[in-house]
This record gives structure tokens, sequence and C-alpha cells, in this order.
């Protein structure tokens, strides 16, 4: 897991310049410590299912990340297509934590918590976009 992320910096790195790359950075590399620490409280364990969560987790993070970096100034219909996403990836992934079987229930807690903070967290790029102004 360690190796996605320093390969998504130094990509991120390649496409934003240093600055930029450690702001969008941020909210992907955070909805995954986020999801693990909440599989930590409320003690769940560390399966090949929850690390796969978190990879999907890692990869539609950087996806509203994208979405918000390269909008034009198009704040409103970018926030409303990514809330769409998100609602939708929550429904989907997420309802599957109320499943019987544990390890689709990780799965899905684990979906659950880190797309609800990527969410969250992402428009932190708008907020840089327009310090830099």
């Amino acid at each position: 897991m360690t190796v996605i992320f320093i390969i998504l910096f130094v990509l991120l790195v390649l496409r934003y310049q240093l600055q930029k790359a450690l702001i969008y950075f941020l909210p992907p590399s955070s909805a995954c410590l986020l999801a693990l620490a909440a599989l930590g409280w409320f003690g769940i364990p560390f399966t090949l299912f929850t690390l796969l969560a978190l990879i999907l987790v890692l990869g539609i993070a950087v996806d509203y990340i994208v979405f918000f970096a390269e909008n034009n100034n198009n704040d409103q219909s970018t926030m409303l297509a990514v809330l769409l996403s998100a609602v939708t990836t929550i429904l989907s992934f997420g309802l599957l934590s109320l499943s019987k079987t544990p390890v689709v229930a990780y799965f899905g807690f684990t979906v659950l918590i880190g797309i609800t903070s990527a969410f969250l967290l992402s428009p932190l790029v708008i907020l840089s976009k327009r310090n830099k102004k």
C-alpha cells in the first residue's frame, strides 16, 4: 500500500508541481487513514478485503481531487457531480456494511467511511485554488 501512495504522490508532483501536489495528496491519504482508524476504533480486523476497499477509496478520492483541480472555475457543477458520485458509491458499497457475512461487511464499512471522508475533504482543493489567486 505504501508503494501505491508513493507512486500517486510522484504522479501528482509530475502533473501539478510540488506545492499543489502536497495539498492534493492530503485528502486521498487522509481518507484512507481515517478509514483505517475507524477499523481500529470498531475492532474490525484488517483483511484482504479491507485492503482492496482502501485501494478503491484511494482511487475514488483521487478522482474527486482531479475533478476539483481541473474544473476551470465551475465549482458548483463539480461539487454536484462529486456529491452524486459519492452518494451513489456510498449507497452501493456502503450498504454492504449491513451484510451478515463479516468480510463483506468489513469491505462495505471501509468504503463507507473512506468515501464519506474523501467527499468531505476533497473541497480543500477549491480552497487552495482560491488562496493562490
